[in-house]
């Protein structure tokens, strides 16, 4: 259930496209190219079930691999897929539900439902929603893997993230905790007076229709997917996470369908009002996280949703306003390259080349200085290795080739804003040469920045 809140592999593949026109034409959707795009990734590469809805109606579905490995039983459309923390929007719409039927409110303190969580007093629900209540992830928690598939309850898997220090002051800054969404679930389930499965399906999944999704239920049924590792060419089961203990954090069990069906509902304010869904999407538009969506940008494109992983499932879904278009990727294999897959579709949805090597020159410089930038540039706890060089002399710009942990390789230019400066403004990206050291700089929009070293 553990979430890569768009890890900065991933993060950094879809944030450093260059600038594409914005999409406002209608979609013309090609089939046929989709289906080559997923096949070329073979079965060992792509194993899970991948769903498009545009306007509220599946538009394309395709399955490949196995659901069940020792019985050959192949994955379809019906199967369903543990999607570790896509479950956090569900919760979070509930939170709002309860928002709107006047029984809570954003500001509501934590401490008026659990008040032996330490700092509860200084807690909100909102803080909570947008993982900046400082809380310890209990999924981190050295033993965590020695009790995640334990019987546990909610109340002890409290007990354990409790006893850690706060990582900040609440509301002083960002920092995804699978624990927030826990004490929602409890704060849920107090207020209902009833278990979240129930809560679940009373308010969302009998509503809106939502017949292949359950929670908290540890049984595999018959149309649920085990997961698998790949690990020296042999396929080796991943252990079972307790449900019932990751409950609204990333206790549910779906399929792409109703998945996509969900978050088309809810962006169409078809399940909480326009008011509420533009709350929940606020801080999306600055690439924060917003109160149980997750902001993942595709060249000038901006979507929102949620990514997952639980046991081996990996799990993305996202709503891009541009078409209306719902994305749902359900994968019972994990793998640490699936980004790659995820750009192509969305290139071929959107008509876009993510390689596109259009002129981005806007500064005088000597061509032997470019020259001297050329190289290899590593930083081991990021990547495998980023290649910096030149396009050509003419158009004076670099192109950073980047590759990483078993992804294809991925390009783009930047232009010169001074010597040993280039920048991509669209993108808020920043890429500084310090010469003397042998260092590449990036600086991201918030100003963070990440160091690679140039082998000599």
């Amino acid at each position: 259930m553990k979430s890569t809140y768009i890890p900065f592999i991933i993060f950094l593949f879809l944030y450093f496209f260059p600038q594409a026109q914005s999409v406002e034409k209608e979609i013309d959707f090609d089939k046929d190219q989709m289906d080559k795009i997923i096949s070329s990734f073979g079965e060992n590469n792509f194993m899970g079930n991948i769903s498009l809805f545009e306007n509220g109606n599946q538009i394309y579905n395709n399955s490949t691999g196995y659901k069940d490995r020792k019985n050959e039983t192949l994955i379809d459309e019906k199967t369903r897929f543990r999607i570790g923390s896509i479950s956090k929007i569900f919760t979070a719409v509930m939170i709002m539900q309860l928002i709107e039927e006047n029984k809570l409110d954003l500001e509501s303190s934590l401490s008026e439902f659990i008040p032996r969580v330490k700092l509860s007093d200084q807690i909100t629900i909102e803080q909570l929603l947008s993982h900046k209540s400082g809380i310890f992830n209990y999924t981190e928690l050295k033993d965590y893997y020695n009790f995640h598939q334990d019987t546990l309850n909610l109340q002890e898997i409290v007990d354990k993230f409790n006893i850690k220090r706060r990582k900040f002051k609440p509301g002083k800054k960002y920092q995804y905790s699978n624990s927030n969404y826990v004490l929602l679930t409890l704060i849920l389930e107090q207020i209902e007076q009833d278990n979240y499965g129930n809560i679940l399906k009373k308010k969302i999944l009998e509503p809106y229709q939502l017949n292949n999704t359950y929670c908290c239920d540890n049984k595999y049924l018959d149309d649920d997917a085990k997961s698998y590792y790949f690990v020296k060419n042999n396929w080796i089961d991943a252990e079972n996470s307790n449900l019932e203990i990751a409950s609204g954090a990333g206790g549910i069990t779906s399929n792409g369908y109703d998945v996509n069906r969900f978050l088309s509902l809810l962006f169409s304010n078809q399940i909480l009002s326009k008011k509420s869904v533009n709350l929940m999407k606020l801080n999306t538009l600055n690439f924060e996280y917003g109160l149980g969506l997750d902001p993942i940008p595709f060249f000038n494109i901006i979507g929102v949703g949620h990514d997952g992983r639980i046991d081996a499932f990996l799990s993305y879904s996202y709503y891009f306003e541009q078409g209306n278009l719902s994305l749902t990727y359900l994968s019972n294999i994990y793998r640490n390259d699936i980004n790659n897959l995820l750009i192509r579709i969305l290139s071929n949805y959107y008509k876009l080349d993510y390689s596109d090597i259009s002129s981005y020159e806007k500064h005088e410089i000597n061509y032997d200085d470019l020259k001297s930038f050329s190289g290899h540039y590593f930083k081991r706890k990021l990547f495998s290795s980023a290649k910096i060089q030149i396009i050509n002399k003419e158009n004076k710009t670099l192109r950073i080739k980047v590759f990483g942990n078993g992804i294809d390789e991925m390009e783009f230019g930047i232009h010169a804003i001074s010597k040993n400066r280039f920048i991509s403004e669209i993108l808020g990206i920043e890429v500084v040469f310090d010469i003397e050291n042998s260092n590449l700089i990036a600086i991201l929009g918030d100003g963070e920045e990440h160091k690679f070293k140039k082998r000599k």
